[in-house]
């Protein structure tokens, strides 16, 4: 999976990988700025096709805690759909 900073695939981007449930720093702020705020992702895109069915968890909180909504397909802006942008921690089921 990879994740965009902005809605439509675009912005800088992060990689991610099959394990277990990973805290996301923000990583879009500044170089020397600290921050608690949980990143904000604007899309999602499915990296690599296999045979599983792709599956991802975003929780609003960290180290799986809050809130979570699962994406099992690229998703062009995740804010769509009255879900959240505030992401704490990723698990990568698959995909």
């Amino acid at each position: 999976w990879i994740l965009y900073e902005k809605p439509g695939f675009e912005g800088r981007c992060i990689a991610l990988e099959e394990e277990r449930v990973t805290d996301l720093p923000n990583e879009w702020a500044e170089e020397g700025e600290e921050t608690s705020a949980p990143v904000v992702i604007g899309s999602i895109r499915l990296a690599v096709r296999d045979y599983t069915p792709p599956r991802i968890e975003l929780f609003t909180e960290p180290a799986g805690r809050g809130r979570s909504f699962e994406y099992v397909d690229d998703t062009e802006e995740v804010g769509s759909f009255g879900r959240p942008q505030n992401t704490g921690s990723i698990k990568v089921h698959s995909g």
